[in-house]
């Protein structure tokens, strides 16, 4: 086995270890593996970011839809029939802006496998300059 394909295999083992670290462990963390932390902290912190603001977002629609709930209500069948009416009808108001955050994560997914793919290519065009 040459060199150059003992240099070849290790940069694509290395393509695989990140693309699993980005797919199953957090987007961002395959960056790691090319030694590229801002970027994949760029990535990491994106999605971070985006799953706070989509749990504020729903806390606070839950948290003004129970604000409605009348006081008075004492029975438990009330208690219940309330409860499925108010997560229908904030569920229908959070849609729309779930759906969106749905897509910007992926976005955000996908770009970060992109750009780990690019970062082997990248790799493995300065590999085979160097032979």
């Amino acid at each position: 086995m040459t060199e150059t394909t003992q240099t070849t295999q290790i940069t694509q083992k290395t393509l695989i270890k990140a693309l699993l670290l980005s797919l199953f462990v957090l987007p961002g963390a395959g960056h790691a593996v090319f030694k590229k932390k801002l970027r994949g902290a760029v990535f990491s912190g994106a999605v971070f970011i985006l799953v706070v603001i989509m749990v504020l977002h729903v806390s606070s629609a839950m948290n003004e839809s129970m604000n409605s709930v009348p006081a008075e209500t004492a029975q438990m069948s009330e208690i219940l029939a309330l409860s499925q009416s108010l997560t229908s009808s904030v569920m229908v108001e959070l849609a729309a802006a779930l759906n969106i955050y749905i897509w910007i994560f992926i976005l955000l997914y996908v770009g970060g496998i992109v750009d780990l793919v690019f970062l082997y290519k990248k790799q493995k065009d300065e590999n085979n300059y160097k032979t």
